[in-house]
């Protein structure tokens, strides 16, 4: 962000806490990227009675808003997100579609970014958490995905957690530093990890991580924007070289 977008993207977030405040009623932003979430853990905020809330739609989603909530209520209002699916109208001669197509075919209806959270991609289809104030112009007006006929579906929350998928697999890492897990992971050099680090592509439970000699910690998702995500599961084995053996949970 420029100092300029910097200093916006503060006094908004000032302005959403200070109306839930003043107003005793639940405020929210739209959703965030990796280095807004970032940011958003620097600005000090007085707490008083306001809850702060984070949340994607559904466990584990990558972009969030954050939702200023006041001390009548405790969690995130269900009715600020909608849940889409978005699938080919005739499956069997449509192209096959990436999450690049989704999106571009999204933000040619003049849907803003912002307002749209994680796209799923399973079996050709996207499945997407969108802020409930669009939902009706998507499922109104978007019918074709590139040259692929479309329609757009409206699902319940489980109905899109299902369609997250993950897929487990050992790892052989030289130790449990970012930088070498992220090597590991994606087959990459210890020196081209360092580059994604120092370009702010890397993430440790959306915040954004600069140190490559971080240890991460069983539980923790590390994200390299570009690539993909994982969580790193409990446990490890050593070789009789000393190099050691992990699990992790890849999102795919």
């Amino acid at each position: 962000m420029t100092e300029k977008e910097l200093a916006f993207f503060k006094n908004r977030i000032a302005e959403l806490y200070d109306s839930c405040y003043q107003r005793n009623i639940p405020t929210h932003s739209h959703f965030l990227n990796v280095d807004e979430q970032a940011v958003l853990q620097t600005i000090h905020l007085s707490a008083g009675d306001i809850c702060v809330r984070y949340s994607g739609g559904f466990d584990d989603a990558e972009r969030r808003i954050v939702c200023f909530l006041p001390d009548y209520l405790e969690e995130v209002p269900e009715d600020i997100f909608a849940y889409l699916r978005i699938v080919p109208a005739a499956p069997k001669f449509a192209e096959p579609l990436s999450h690049r197509d989704f999106l571009g075919a999204l933000m040619n209806l003049g849907v803003r970014r912002e307002m749209l959270g994680d796209i799923i991609i399973s079996e050709n289809t996207a499945h997407i958490v969108v802020l409930s104030e669009i939902a009706e112009h998507i499922c109104d007006s978007l019918s074709a995905v590139r040259h692929s006929a479309v329609r757009v579906e409206r699902e319940g929350r489980e109905a899109h957690t299902a369609s997250v998928h993950t897929e487990q697999m050992d790892v052989n890492t030289a130790s449990l530093r970012v930088d070498s897990l992220v090597s590991a992971v994606w087959h990459i050099s210890r020196t081209q990890s360092k580059e994604l680090l120092k370009a702010g592509r890397i993430s440790v439970n959306s915040a954004l991580c600069a140190d490559g000699s971080q240890i991460l910690k069983a539980g923790q998702i590390l994200s390299v924007r570009g690539k993909g995500r994982f969580r790193l599961l409990p446990g490890e084995r050593m070789t009789r070289s000393g190099r050691r053996y992990v699990s992790i949970e890849l999102f795919i």
